[in-house]
């Protein structure tokens, strides 16, 4: 089989292989849905959902009213899953500082997985069933051709241009924020009496994804505190370079401010170069 034959199934296996994808194609086989209907049923931010929708790349296509629906390869790739029973993992609690470093192993053992839970399924069937190897393979290239030529018709008819997928890949931070805040009242007391103030504290601690493929450069989190309508903290964190699909850790950083802060914005900002 020629490297072409084998790109349906590698564009299949790369989008079957976080379990969102798998989910958000499971909603779409059963009704199309919309941008703000696969929020509410994934319970996740626009950035994640975005991300994940653009690695399902030709399974899934948008119709006139904005919904999403799967496509006629997206179909083809939802029959072929659904004959492998979903494994529950057993997924112990691990630390922030260990994640980064199994990630690309996890991704590896998954598509390896999947491509063994295939083959095992198909042998038990045909052993159970008592259907011939050669009846197997024709089956199998059957639905092999069919699969490469929904594929090739939906190839020809849709493409992006090379702007397009660059965007794709753009570095893009979201801040995971665990920022909690502490508003304490003062008393200072003296000889004439006594005098009440506000005094706030802002600790900014949580993580910052780079949720695409490519480097984040020179990256900060700019940190903004207001009180009585003024501002009464600015400052940046800076965090260096997050490599993509990956994250830094942030924090603590604790910020005293003087007056009660009625708001504060934490903005990530970054370079797509050195």
């Amino acid at each position: 089989m020629s490297n072409n034959d084998e790109e349906p199934y590698s564009s299949i296996f790369a989008s079957l292989k976080h379990p969102v994808r798998r989910k958000i194609l499971r909603m779409l086989s059963k009704k199309p849905m919309s941008y703000s209907e696969m929020l509410e049923v994934l319970g996740v931010s626009n950035s994640f959902l975005t991300y994940h929708l653009e690695n399902l790349g030709e399974l899934v296509g948008k119709m006139d009213d904005g919904r999403y629906r799967l496509s006629t390869f997206g179909e083809d790739a939802m029959a072929t899953m659904i004959r492998v029973e979903d494994i529950p993992v057993n997924t112990s609690h691990q630390s922030p500082q260990t994640k980064p470093k199994k990630i690309l192993w996890k991704s590896v053992s998954f598509a390896f997985g999947l491509i063994c839970i295939v083959l095992i399924a198909f042998t038990a069937y045909f052993a159970v069933t008592g259907i011939s190897a050669q009846n197997s393979y024709n089956n199998l290239q059957n639905q092999y051709n069919n699969l490469n030529s929904t594929y090739n018709n939906y190839v020809s008819t849709h493409s992006h241009t090379n702007a397009e997928y660059d965007a794709m890949w753009m570095p893009e931070l979201i801040l995971i924020d665990l920022t909690t805040i502490n508003h304490t009242l003062v008393t200072a007391r003296s000889n004439i009496g006594s005098i009440s103030f506000w005094n706030s504290w802002l600790n900014v601690t949580g993580y910052l994804v780079n949720i695409h493929k490519n480097d984040a450069y020179n990256c900060t989190l700019h940190v903004v505190a207001i009180s009585y309508n003024a501002t009464a903290l600015d400052s940046y964190i800076n965090l260096g370079t997050i490599s993509g699909e990956s994250w830094a850790n942030v924090g603590p950083n604790l910020y005293n401010v003087w007056g009660y802060v009625s708001n504060y914005t934490i903005t990530p900002q970054w370079t797509a170069s050195p």
